[in-house]
């Protein structure tokens, strides 16, 4: 048993489908099929269920994914430590959270990468939880999330503090009348997002009943929302700065422990900290740092 014949083993599992990993890996079908064979000989018990809607993995299969995946991820992590230069090279494994992709993110690539043009990076955008996900189980090398955050096995930075207000598209206290504005829907993201926690529990602390919620998918897609008058939101004021309409919108701020959630860049506690994530996250600490200096100079 070597690490080429466990990597082509989760791939497998992961894929669900020998043509899938072969893709996946660049090898041929034939190759992929021997090596899972051998294993599968060597182990003494059968890995996966071949049927006619293609393989799915048995119990003993399981049981050797868990342990294959702590192999593969120790394993490149010996690699990472052993190739160590004082040059950061390779890939970049880099997750965030929508808000800071559309506003913050595109000033900390650009710069990281004119500075250390060998590193590629891959960015995936998500929920936070989804990010944590990730960073935890070795999938992501680092993430942008939002706050707080606890868990032993995350190390973090906090890079600012992001202020969140509430918009809508119409006054809602027009003639110092609030039903209006409590019988509009909620526009939100999909469950696992702070901004909505945040909203929902400012609103119950106001006496509000409950209210409609319309779960959208991105961001961008519930500021138009409100902005067409389909309810209201809590979202970062930065995001609503950078807009072009942003006269559209009437903004409300919100008590301060409604209104302020730190956002972090996070990484696993387990992982070797390469030279390539080490400047990363001085590169993000840099321009977050220089990012508030320049705000409350013009405040």
């Amino acid at each position: 048993m070597d690490i080429t014949v466990l990597r082509i083993f989760e791939a497998v599992a992961s894929e669900q489908s020998i043509s899938g990993a072969a893709k996946r890996l660049h090898y041929v079908q034939s190759n992929v099929t021997a090596r899972i064979k051998q294993l599968e000989t060597e182990i003494g018990k059968p890995l996966f269920y071949r049927h006619n809607r293609g393989i799915s993995i048995t119990e003993t299969g399981e049981i050797l994914r868990v342990y294959a995946k702590k192999i593969i991820t120790l394993f490149e992590e010996a690699e990472k430590a052993l190739s160590e230069s004082s040059n950061p090279t390779g890939l970049l494994k880099i997750g965030t959270i929508g808000t800071i992709a559309s506003t913050r993110l595109s000033a900390v690539l650009t710069f990281y990468h004119e500075k250390y043009p060998l590193v590629n990076i891959s960015l995936k955008t998500g929920m936070p939880q989804q990010m944590i996900d990730a960073v935890l189980k070795h999938e992501l090398d680092g993430a942008f999330v939002p706050g707080p955050l606890k868990h032993p096995d995350i190390l973090q930075e906090k890079l600012l503090e992001e202020e969140l207000v509430l918009i809508n598209g119409v006054n809602p206290f027009q003639n110092n009348e609030s039903k209006s504005f409590k019988q509009q829907p909620l526009l939100v993201l999909p469950a696992g997002c702070r901004f909505r926690s945040r909203l929902v529990s400012l609103l119950s602390e106001e006496g509000f009943a409950q209210p409609q919620i319309m779960e959208l998918g991105s961001l961008d897609t519930v500021i138009d929302c409100v902005r067409a008058g389909m309810g209201i939101s809590l979202v970062p004021k930065s995001v609503v700065d950078n807009r072009n309409d942003k006269e559209c919108f009437i903004i409300h701020t919100v008590p301060k422990k409604f209104s302020k959630i730190p956002i972090l860049f996070i990484w696993n506690s387990k992982s070797f900290l390469t030279i390539t994530m080490k400047k990363f996250i001085e590169t993000a600490l840099n321009h977050f740092n220089d990012s508030n200096i320049k705000k409350q100079s013009t405040t």
